[in-house]
């Protein structure tokens, strides 16, 4: 089974593809990222930039601004519908 996992953190794909110190804050974290990395798949680490995923950070935004534990939809919010349209044309964002 192949599995690709998307970040939008250059710091967090080369924290769980090298060697971290066991005193970093999060060490704990990331040695449990390695051992999921061991088992018997193909992982691929691959960064995007977070503006390429609007539907996702949207989502994320609504879920945040919610005192709700989980929030189930019974369709999507009307918002999301340009987002998803944009993020499957894939338009391209630049940085300054």
């Amino acid at each position: 089974m192949d599995v690709i996992c998307y970040s939008d953190s250059t710091m967090d794909v080369q924290l769980v593809s090298t060697m971290v110190n066991r005193w970093y804050h999060s060490a704990a974290i990331v040695s449990n990222v390695h051992d999921l990395l061991q088992r018997s798949w193909i992982v691929q680490l691959k960064y995007f930039v977070r503006e390429a995923n609007t539907s996702a950070d949207f989502m994320f935004k609504l879920g945040a601004g919610s005192s709700e534990i989980l929030r189930e939809f019974l369709e999507q919010p009307e918002d999301l519908l340009l987002l998803l349209h944009t993020d499957a044309c894939q338009v391209i964002y630049h940085r300054d």
